[in-house]
This record gives structure tokens, C-alpha cells and sequence, in this order.
């Protein structure tokens, strides 16, 4: 008569089987998740410093998102092909960025302390990073949710507490969930995601930024970035443009930082590469505008 494999040593393998397909699918999702995560660009110190060696030029620092990361030209030639005055001093751009919303992260790099040491003679700020955040959003609908292991349900809840603020213990029971990456749809979907100042503890951030600078005699200026215009029409409702006001005057009135809204030649659609960063050849007519601004100011 055969041995047979008694059923408790089936059961162990199986039981290791299924632990392992989920710890691997777990493993995916945190790989993926880790590629695709945000992009920052954080030049090194020493060689900024070289850069700002240059007494005859005027040395300026760009801090902003995706933005600015493509619509702000920062190469020497492109600065120097790009101001229209030739008797105006030449400039030095630098710029710190990072996709989707850099600015915590930006700041956990000590980049305050940085830009002291440094002493540029101007540094903008993206108004993204100085007042505004995205607002999240999740799609739901009402079929009832598949029956999901604790290690699926660990993926989901990963997944969920990244993308949004809310209780996700709630999300997880009888409904189905869509969530949307709000962040890469925001330009990539004709349909932005609406816009709300940032919040008191984030501002008091901006504002201990702001205070440390100030201090050390550094100018700020907040400037602004043009999108499509039908970006635009989502983006700026009555309430979402009067809250900005308000902060943006705050800012002013506190600390002197100017803010400087797009006002230059018309950006077109064909100027941009999605529905919100400028392609190469926008970028120039907005490099060109900000040039001649910081111009102005020197």
C-alpha cells in the first residue's frame, strides 16, 4: 500500500503557497510604487557655488514643481539668447524641483539653510509650493466590494492612505473603489483637478521659510505659470482666486514677497505639452518674461 501524504503536510503547502503569491504581489505593488514615485531635482551645492562666483551676474534660485521644471529654461545659452536687453546684467537661474507636490520634501533637504548659504540675489517661488494644493479626490461606486485577503487589503490600504487623507477603514466595506492618480491626471487629463490654499500648518512652513530669508536679506517673489486657458477656467472659481489673494497678500504685507501673475505674450495651446507643462518653445516665451521681470527688478 502507497504512503499517502497526510493532509495537514497539504495543508502547510498550500498555506506556504498562498503566503507567498501575496507576498510577492505585495512586493510589486511596493516596486512600482517606488519607479513611478516622485522625481526631484536637487542640484549639489558645491557646483552652485561656482556658478554664483560670477560677481557680474545676477545669481537666482527657482524653486517649483513639474512646472517649472519644464517651463523655466535655466541652460546658460538659453538665459542669455533669451533676455532682450543686451546691456542688462546677465543672469544665473538655478532650479530645485520635483514632480507632483516637492515642496515638503524640498524643504526635509535642508534646502532653507542651503539657499543662506548660497545668498542668491533673487529666489522665486512657484505660487504651487508658496499657497495652493490639489484637492483629492476619490471615485466611488456602490457595487459591492469583492471579498479581498488581508495581504490584498494591506496593498489596497497602502495604496489609499498614499493617495488621500481619509479613513480608509471606512472605504473598505461594501463599495467598490476607483482611485484616481490626481497628481499625473492633473496635466495629463483635460480635466484638472480643482485647487485650494494650503493649510494653516503648511503655510506656517512657507512662513518660517519666508522669515529665515528675509532675515538674511535674501529678496523672494512668488511668481505664477501660466496653463491652457481651459486649465485655467477649472482652476481659478471666485472662491479658490479670493483665498489666494488673501494668502498671497498676507504674504506681502508680512514680509514684503511680491507676487508676480503671468502677464506677458499669449501662451497657446501649442505651446504646451499636456494641459498644464510647457513644451520647449513655451517655455521660451515664458523664460523670456520672467528674464525681463528680474531684469526690471535689478
Amino acid at each position: 500500500m502507497k504512503n499517502q501524504t497526510p493532509p495537514l503536510k497539504i495543508w502547510a503547502w498550500v498555506g506556504f503557497l498562498f503566503i507567498l503569491s501575496q507576498f510577492l504581489i505585495l512586493a510589486f505593488y511596493s516596486f512600482k510604487k517606488l519607479k513611478s514615485g516622485p522625481l526631484i531635482h536637487y542640484p549639489k551645492k558645491s557646483l552652485i557655488q561656482e556658478e554664483f562666483k560670477q560677481v557680474d551676474k545676477i545669481n537666482v534660485v527657482a524653486i517649483g514643481s513639474s512646472l517649472f521644471g519644464y517651463g523655466v529654461l535655466s541652460r546658460p545659452n538659453d538665459i542669455e539668447a533669451l533676455q532682450s536687453s543686451t546691456s542688462a546684467p546677465k543672469i544665473n537661474l538655478i532650479k530645485y524641483w520635483g514632480s507632483k507636490d516637492p515642496f515638503e520634501r524640498l524643504i526635509n533637504q535642508n534646502l532653507v539653510q542651503d539657499l543662506i548659504s548660497l545668498k542668491p540675489d533673487l529666489v522665486i517661488i512657484q505660487t504651487e509650493l508658496a499657497a495652493i494644493n490639489l484637492i483629492y479626490e476619490v471615485v466611488i461606486d456602490h457595487t459591492p466590494l469583492r471579498r479581498i485577503s488581508l495581504m490584498n487589503r494591506a496593498v489596497l490600504r497602502y495604496f489609499l492612505e498614499k493617495q488621500i487623507s481619509t479613513n480608509v477603514d471606512d472605504l473598505l466595506h461594501g463599495q467598490s473603489i476607483v482611485v484616481m492618480d490626481n497628481l499625473e491626471l492633473d496635466t495629463l487629463n483635460y480635466t484638472p483637478r480643482p485647487r485650494e490654499v494650503k493649510s494653516v500648518n503648511e503655510i506656517e512652513i512657507v512662513l518660517e521659510m519666508l522669515a529665515k530669508l528675509q532675515k538674511e536679506g535674501v529678496k523672494t517673489i512668488i511668481v505664477d505659470i501660466p496653463r491652457p486657458k481651459r486649465t485655467e477656467k477649472v482652476i481659478n472659481t471666485p472662491k479658490f482666486k479670493q483665498e489666494l489673494h488673501e494668502v498671497l497678500c498676507f504674504y506681502e504685507s508680512k514680509f514684503g514677497v511680491q507676487y508676480w501673475s503671468y502677464d506677458g505674450e499669449t501662451i497657446h495651446f501649442k505651446y504646451f505639452r499636456d494641459y498644464g507643462h510647457l513644451n520647449v518653445e513655451g517655455g521660451k516665451i515664458y523664460t523670456k518674461w520672467l528674464m525681463d521681470k528680474i531684469s526690471k527688478e535689478f
